[in-house]
């Protein structure tokens, strides 16, 4: 009998809910970990400290007063602008700000694993990805929705990220989440990517730190769309008397 497109959504979304599922309820066995320091900042060259090749493939470059990444890369990304997360109103999109509203519901502590309970979240499913902090110069693509994989280009879930990574845009990547590890705090990438064939469209993100009983830092939860397609509602005005 034939779906429609509806009832292939509804399946798909069903589909990621029970994968989500199945991965939080692992993640308490996981074995607390420890920080990492990470390379000081002050020059977009920070960035790209100790990474071979990386002017080749993907230059960093200032930017508004911070780095940004662009240049020849494998996935869909063709520029990308990383900040710590400053406020609920530096987000467009109804997926991000919702995750974000959700992190900060538990200041001025941090949420645990066990908090993140994706039966809340079940329409974000498709958006989010989850990454392991294994050691301080490894980290795990645990998860990562079927959005995710549409807007970044390839499935990343099970992919090690370290400093031998071949791809240079990895290494960068790993450079961002011992940043975001050290400092405790959401951040959030912003950008271009080349998504779908229609052409270079803005996205944003924001990760989220999750740490064990101990406070140790041993996920990041993340969600990610593209401002076009998820933009929030523009209030309405009230009207003049």
């Amino acid at each position: 009998m034939w779906k429609t497109p509806s009832v292939i959504l509804k399946w798909k979304l069903k589909s990621d809910i029970r994968m989500l599922r199945g991965f939080l309820s692992k993640l308490k066995a996981s074995r607390p970990i420890q920080e990492q320091a990470v390379p000081p900042e002050g020059t977009p060259q920070a960035m790209t400290e100790n990474v071979s090749g990386a002017e080749d493939a993907a230059e960093v470059v200032a930017e508004d007063g911070g780095p940004v990444e662009t240049g020849r890369r494998a996935d869909n990304f063709r520029k990308i602008m990383r900040r710590e997360a400053a406020g609920l109103d530096q987000f467009q999109t109804v997926p991000v700000r919702q995750l974000y509203k959700w992190w900060l519901s538990f200041q001025p502590n941090m949420p645990a694993r066990q908090d993140f309970d994706i039966a809340r979240f079940w329409k974000l499913a498709p958006s989010v990805y989850i990454i392991e902090v294994l050691d301080k110069d490894r980290f795990l693509y645990r998860l990562n929705g079927e959005q995710v994989v549409q807007i970044v280009g390839t499935s990343m879930r099970g992919h090690e990220i370290t400093p031998d990574d071949p791809l240079v845009e990895n290494r960068l990547f790993l450079q961002y989440l011992q940043k975001l590890v050290k400092s405790r705090v959401c951040w959030r990438c912003s950008g271009k990517a080349d998504v779908f064939g229609k052409g270079y469209l803005a996205f944003e993100t924001v990760d989220c730190p999750i740490a064990d009983e101990n406070g140790a830092i041993t996920h990041v939860i993340g969600v990610i769309a593209l401002i076009n397609e998820e933009k929030s509602p523009t209030p309405t005005p009230p009207a003049s008397s």
